[in-house]
């Protein structure tokens, strides 16, 4: 049994729904969606779930994260991998920043190191909804 398994022993199993707008269709690549507890918080070896969605033209679309423990708090980023490398490129100067489309749950948006409190969300109930508006 994994560590993650052994943690989420004996919880019910959700859904998180999460509407995702802005895409930008004419941009290239894939959405890259993440699921996060705290404790593995930004670290893609510790992400609950890790699904990549071909985008296909469109400037929305509806994804299920589905058997997701809870009661329990998670938070979700989401950025469009637009050259393939599965990570969100950056800048540094002259101010740092996201050189891909991005999005956090809570539609949080960092002026620094992302902050799990910002973008989590209880699931509560055997079903949550989220709307993540993506930004450039």
């Amino acid at each position: 049994m994994s560590w993650s398994s052994h943690r989420f022993r004996g919880l019910r199993k959700g859904v998180i729904h999460i509407s995702i707008t802005g895409i930008q269709p004419q941009k290239s690549g894939a959405l890259v969606i993440l699921l996060y507890d705290r404790s593995g918080w930004l670290d893609a070896e510790k992400a609950i779930r890790h699904i990549e969605v071909p985008v296909d033209g469109k400037n929305a679309l509806e994804v299920a994260l589905k058997d997701i423990a809870y009661p329990a708090s998670y938070a979700v980023p989401v950025f469009r991998d637009g050259n393939g490398n599965h990570k969100l490129d950056m800048h540094w100067f002259p101010l740092p920043g996201p050189d891909e489309p991005y999005g956090f749950s809570n539609n949080y948006k960092p002026f620094a190191k992302p902050d799990f409190l910002k973008a989590s969300f209880p699931l509560k109930t055997s079903e949550v909804t989220l709307q993540i508006n993506m930004r450039t």
